[in-house]
């Protein structure tokens, strides 16, 4: 079997999101091909040990991570060197939080792509564990990107959060937004900026305005913190989309509304 260049790409994108479900690939990689197809090919790329999988259970989709012949070639051919690969040793405990961040990422890269922009980095929090040890909050993703006219390009900073469902609305509301304007009232500064920017995810729009009820009290006022629902993010998901509540306002707008 040979390896062709989407299937070299298929490995260094598993390699960066440790955990891949088969659908989240054909979103990558095969958007005009049946999920039959799909699963086919990456079985025969399990089969050669370039990729291994897991599922949670025998009704839910795979999942596939890098495997030790996935390695070698990203080694080999790619040129990423050994501390640049990453192989997970089993699927992680909370498999949803961890593949809806997944999603995130590709609506990101999707969403800057489109305003003609560049992804600088899409860190998670077990990456920024390390590189924020000092700081009162870690987000669950830390995105930065450029946009803006030739020659004047513009980095903007983002922490997204978000929220599965699993704890009391009141916890978000008291931990974690208060520590957000505790953060922008101490001027802290997150890879160099200290304006950096704030979203919240959920899952669907009551979780989301459970979520703002009890974040009101804590909200900062100078700086905007916006709420949306996968729900909407499903349907199309743009910079320039209004699918984000602004309770600080009171109003619906876009994410590129929150970095102009």
């Amino acid at each position: 079997m040979r390896l062709t260049d989407r299937d070299i790409q298929i490995l260094m994108k598993v390699n960066e999101c440790l955990w891949l479900s088969t659908s989240q690939i054909k979103r990558y990689f095969f958007a005009d091909t049946t999920t039959r197809a799909v699963s086919k090919r990456l079985r025969l790329l399990v089969d050669a040990k370039w990729l291994s999988c897991e599922r949670a259970s025998s009704t839910d989709e795979y999942f596939y991570k890098l495997g030790s012949q996935g390695r070698d070639v990203l080694t080999e051919k790619v040129g990423i060197d050994s501390e640049g690969i990453h192989i997970a040793r089993q699927l992680p405990t909370q498999l949803k939080h961890f593949s809806t961040i997944n999603d995130l990422r590709w609506y990101f890269e999707l969403a800057i792509q489109k305003e003609s922009g560049a992804l600088e980095f899409f860190f998670v929090d077990r990456e920024l564990k390390s590189f924020l040890a000092d700081s009162a909050i870690i987000p669950d993703v830390l995105v930065s990107f450029t946009i803006g006219e030739s020659g004047q390009m513009k980095k903007y900073i983002v922490a997204v959060e978000y929220d599965a469902g699993t704890e009391n609305p009141q916890y978000f509301g008291r931990d974690k937004v208060k520590k957000y304007s505790e953060a922008f009232r101490d001027g802290e500064i997150i890879f160099g900026a200290s304006d950096f920017r704030v979203v919240v995810f959920a899952d669907t729009r009551t979780r989301i305005v459970q979520l703002i009820r009890y974040s009101m009290k804590f909200l900062p006022n100078d700086r905007i913190l916006l709420f949306a629902s996968l729900e909407d993010l499903t349907n199309g998901f743009g910079l320039r989309e209004r699918i984000f509540l602004n309770p600080q306002q009171s109003n619906v707008t876009s994410l590129y509304s929150l970095i102009e």
